[in-house]
């Protein structure tokens, strides 16, 4: 029998779909408890889509059954000797709503990871590699180019932590960007500090706006002679293409 019955489940979503305060009134007017009722607190961790990790072995898209994972959680919180959960707040307002949280301490987290090919996940990688480089001539200035990095320290130095595991910048361009995401345009939009790259990003991509992003940079490229010029005897590329 399903921990969360098809009643309470229905429930959930009427609320979710037409009293879109309901899962605040739920958390303010839940039972409290004190925060520490002994010397060592038992947190269970929800916010694997913040950290990257989407699915599990075998099952891609493990996370995308919502009720599954919400009831896992109730289990796991009906367990004695269990304090509360750290939790996205999407995760946690439903988690009120089923009036599970009752007694237990709740610690927010940013959700970044979304499902896997979301564009959410897309545009924290991008960010990532893009500040990732910026760090790195950073932590080794002052240096005229990327190229006076020691090669060891440069492109596929794994010392990046990106959705949870340890990368190089070769790392999250390859195995996590062109290996996931079939889109050309990410290329005209990451920058590895060298002159002939894209120009680098002064913000943070965004979810709901990556495809007009991307679309920018992708015109920039093409707009200036930088990278593309069209002379009387045809085209002239750079090495970006």
């Amino acid at each position: 029998m399903a921990f969360i019955s098809d009643a309470r489940w229905r429930n959930v979503l009427a609320q979710r779909a037409e009293e879109p305060h309901a899962a605040l009134i739920a958390l303010r007017s839940r039972r409290r408890r004190p925060f520490l009722t002994d010397d060592r607190l038992f947190i269970v961790a929800a916010d694997h889509t913040a950290r990257g990790m989407l699915g599990v072995p075998g099952e891609p898209f493990a996370m995308a059954d919502r009720r599954r994972m919400l009831e896992a959680l109730a289990v796991a919180l009906s367990v004695e000797g269990v304090d509360g959960v750290l939790a996205s707040a999407d995760v946690a307002e439903d988690l009120a709503l089923l009036g599970l949280l009752d007694e237990r301490l709740v610690f927010g987290t940013m959700n970044r990871g979304g499902l896997a090919g979301a564009s959410w996940e897309l545009d924290d990688r991008m960010t990532a590699y893009n500040a990732a480089t910026l760090r790195l001539v950073l932590d080794h200035m002052p240096v005229a180019s990327i190229r006076d990095i020691a090669a060891r320290d440069r492109w596929n130095a794994r010392r990046w932590t990106v959705g949870g595991k340890t990368m190089s910048l070769a790392d999250i361009e390859n195995a996590e960007l062109r290996a996931s995401f079939a889109d050309p345009r990410i290329h005209f939009a990451i920058n590895c500090a060298s002159l002939g790259c894209p120009r680098l990003r002064n913000a943070a991509f965004t979810g709901p706006a990556i495809d007009s992003e991307l679309e920018a940079h992708t015109r920039d490229i093409h707009g200036g002679a930088r990278w593309l010029r069209v002379d009387a005897d045809g085209f002239r590329l750079t090495r970006i293409y």
